[in-house]
């Protein structure tokens, strides 16, 4: 029975091991030309910014000027936000996976024998990370939303170097 049990897992691991391969793969490539995709990808966004700032432009200036008073607020309640939980760190990155990996997988041949507060340690760290990462992308939307409010009120009061 156990030998059935090694061969299906065996079996298991092969199935994912080109999937794995794979997203290794395109994560090297893409680490590699990152410079080349990033510039591709602004070339792509610009016509999209550009739309966005020119029906933005076409909205009265008192409600640009409240948007763009209430995504800075927003946007500076969110930084405080992370801060607090992050302690200032908001980059931390993969440190609380990596902390959370290493928690584990000391203990991997005796997993259910791990001290509880090491698993709710771990498992906390895990939750945590996630939570900072979709609070930080919430961010970095508020900081790309106050910048189009800015550029389309610059461009409507005459001031912004693009042109319509």
């Amino acid at each position: 029975m156990i030998t059935w049990a090694q061969i299906g897992f065996a079996v298991f691991l092969l199935a994912l091991l080109p999937g794995i391969a794979r997203s290794y793969g395109v994560l090297g490539w893409s680490l590699w030309r990152w410079r080349a995709e990033q510039v591709s990808q602004l070339d792509h966004d610009m016509p999209l910014f550009r739309t966005i700032i020119m029906w933005l432009r076409e909205r009265p200036t008192a409600t640009l000027e409240e948007h763009q008073r209430m995504a800075r607020l927003a946007l500076a309640q969110m930084s405080a936000k992370i801060g607090m939980f992050t302690g200032g760190l908001e980059r931390l990155g993969v440190l609380p996976v990596l902390v959370s990996a290493w928690l584990f997988f000391r203990h991997w041949n005796d997993l259910l024998g791990m001290p509880a507060w090491q698993l709710i340690l771990g498992f906390g760290l895990i939750v945590f990370y996630f939570a900072m990462m979709v609070a930080n992308l919430k961010r970095i939307r508020l900081e790309l939303y106050e910048s189009l409010l800015s550029e389309a009120l610059a461009m409507k009061s005459g001031s912004g170097a693009a042109a319509p």
